[in-house]
């Protein structure tokens, strides 16, 4: 879907309001490959907070 960085994000779903991302594994029981998946939702950080004052 695109990079952050250096880092991939699968998907990426967007409304009026909200963005979603998202990432897709076959496993992520191995340490390495969590944290492989998880870095580019990481590196995002919380775009909802930045899209909703209230938040």
């Amino acid at each position: 879907m695109g990079k952050i960085d250096s880092f991939e994000v699968d998907f990426a779903v967007q409304n009026s309001k909200e963005i979603w991302y998202y990432q897709v594994a076959l496993s992520v029981r191995d340490e390495k490959t969590l944290e492989r998946e998880l870095r580019p939702l990481i590196a995002i950080g919380d775009p909802l907070s930045q899209n909703d004052p209230d938040a």
